[in-house]
């Protein structure tokens, strides 16, 4: 149940703290409270998904969320999807996903 969303080099994770049903493919940002969206009402979720992205490489901002440049090319964007991929299976094995 979460989503991942942004405009222009913005990369954005909502966590879905409430746990509310969505779809991620059609997912609305403007739909949910922005203490929710920014990652204020799990932070010690957030805390483990920026954590385990560090653990593999990748650093993300604490909202949680990213930027992305032009400097970051197909290889970065594989390498930040394997390292979401292995940090949420971390997350599973926790229960907090």
């Amino acid at each position: 149940g979460w989503a991942a969303y942004g405009t222009f080099s913005s990369l954005e994770i909502f966590t879905n703290p409430e746990r509310a049903a969505l779809t991620p493919t059609r997912f609305d940002p403007l739909q949910h409270p922005a203490a929710s969206l920014k990652g204020e009402r799990n932070a010690g979720r957030v805390h483990k998904l920026r954590l385990g992205m560090m653990i593999h490489g990748v650093d993300l901002n604490s909202h949680p969320g990213g930027v992305i440049s032009a400097t970051h090319g197909e290889a970065e964007l594989e390498d930040t999807v394997a390292a979401l991929r292995q940090t949420l299976r971390m997350l599973r094995q926790e229960g907090e996903v």
